[in-house]
């Protein structure tokens, strides 16, 4: 059934977040997930990290307070999104894909926040069209390379991605490995992170592709060098036990752009958001208020369809 999506100002707040199933006029047959809720101000595009979903922003969206349009999406190859035709998964081409939901969503001007892998995303995409992107949040975003910490991500991966009996295995197992984020907010994550297979057994929500692909990717490493060409006003997040982005190296990302600033979440490491939600909030909440302006006229859509969606 066809959507008639509301323009930022027009949706309406408080109503139940729209899912949506946005195809890409670039990628023939494919299509990116997409889940849009609150009206006001400018909108912000939230982007999840490498190998997870769009589910990872539910609680961040959920409790802003902010009037203010926020959509998360599931990035090609994950969550409820199609999965590219040749396993091809670089940056460049999640900016494209993205800028063609924006423009699908008839989105003008808007704040984009990304995590992990998000984050090096979120800062191409300032860097690609800085008349739109008037806002960037980097969350714990490894921007310099190291193959060790690629390393790990990549069997931490393919460890995860094996069958599993029920939605309470992988959840028992994510709450045993990661004892910061509430176990039920753990269970909500886990049951958004899987799907049913034939066999009655539970997989990941992945391309298992992917592993390969951001090995392979030439800008998966890292966008340090890009950061001195960000011109909208950032800000640079990290959890304070973080072992992906380390104090330093955060300074030198603030120090890289023109008008940066760094802020240190307690009781939290690389998911910073999950692992400390009302803390990141309180840091989140006054950087995106400095945008809660009247939108800017809307762009017009470039070819973009989307459709209403099953709710995550």
């Amino acid at each position: 059934m066809s959507a008639n999506l509301a323009l930022p100002g027009e949706a309406t707040p408080g109503a139940p977040p729209q899912r949506l199933r946005v195809d890409l006029p670039h990628r023939p047959g494919a299509h990116v997930s997409v889940q849009s809720s609150g009206a006001g101000g400018l909108p912000c595009l939230f982007i999840h990290g490498f190998g997870e979903g769009g589910y990872v922003w539910d609680e961040v969206v959920a409790n802003s307070g902010l009037p203010q349009q926020h959509v998360t999406v599931d990035l090609l190859g994950h969550g409820d999104s199609a999965w590219s035709s040749d396993g091809r998964y670089d940056s460049a081409r999640h900016v494209e894909d993205l800028f063609a939901v924006a423009d699908a969503l008839r989105l003008g001007r808007f704040v984009v926040v990304g995590h992990s892998w998000g984050g090096n995303i979120a800062a191409r995409m300032a860097v690609a069209q800085p008349e739109r992107v008037v806002g960037l949040g980097i969350v714990d975003t490894e921007s310099e390379s190291r193959p060790e910490a690629t390393a790990h991500l990549l069997a931490a991966m393919r460890a995860a991605n094996r069958p599993y009996r029920s939605v309470d295995e992988y959840a028992d197992l994510q709450i045993a490995l990661r004892p910061l984020p509430a176990p039920a907010r753990l269970r909500e994550i886990a049951a958004a992170s899987l799907r049913k297979r034939q066999d009655g057994q539970f997989e990941l929500k992945v391309d298992p592709r992917l592993g390969l692909a951001y090995a392979r990717a030439s800008d998966a490493g890292g966008c340090q060098e890009l950061l001195a060409s960000v011109a909208c006003p950032a800000l640079v997040v990290r959890g304070a036990m973080s072992g992906v982005l380390g104090d330093a190296q955060a300074r030198r990302m603030v120090a890289a752009m023109r008008a940066c600033t760094l802020a240190t979440v307690p009781a939290a490491g690389h998911a910073v958001m999950t692992d400390n939600p009302q803390a990141f909030l309180t840091t989140l909440r006054p950087f995106l208020r400095r945008f809660q302006v009247a939108a800017a006229p809307a762009a017009r859509p470039h070819g973009g369809h989307f459709s209403d969606s099953s709710t995550r």
